[in-house]
């Protein structure tokens, strides 16, 4: 009797937490990922997710990988979606990369945004950022 009676207030104790929590993170979402090795003896890989929220705001991305196995990389994605307004935005993004242990990571990157185009490279820790207008911004991680 005991046993049961724990495990129905265990049970009971779960629904509830998880009502809460539903509440609490009202939004609907659903993810699909995948990572193969590839002939590159690298690997190849990417993910889809959609994101429903109950303002109104959605949004679809989508994004991929391929590695060689030499520490290189190529990379893109691509995200839409609606604001809360209802205004429609799109971006992607596309990019190279690599990795030395003694370097750190070099790549570049295109990302447009509802038509504006941002240019960004990191070198030896420090990413710069050029916006459509030409403002330039760097960023340096600490090591």
């Amino acid at each position: 009797m005991k046993t049961v009676l724990v495990c129905t207030l265990l049970g009971l104790t779960l629904c509830f937490s998880n009502s809460i929590a539903a509440e609490a993170n009202p939004h609907r979402s659903s993810a699909i990922r995948f990572s193969t090795p590839n002939t590159q003896a690298g690997y190849t890989g990417g993910r889809r997710t959609t994101i429903t929220r109950p303002s109104g705001t959605s949004i679809h991305r989508r994004r991929g990988f391929q590695t060689d196995g030499q520490g290189n990389v190529i990379y893109g994605g691509s995200a839409t979606g609606t604001t809360p307004a209802g205004r429609p935005f799109y971006r992607t993004t596309t990019g190279t990369g690599s990795y030395n242990p003694e370097t750190g990571y070099t790549g570049q990157s295109t990302t447009t945004i509802n038509g504006k185009i941002y240019n960004s490279t990191t070198e030896n820790g420090t990413t710069t950022i050029i916006g459509p207008n030409g403002v330039v911004r760097s960023r340096t991680r600490i090591r």
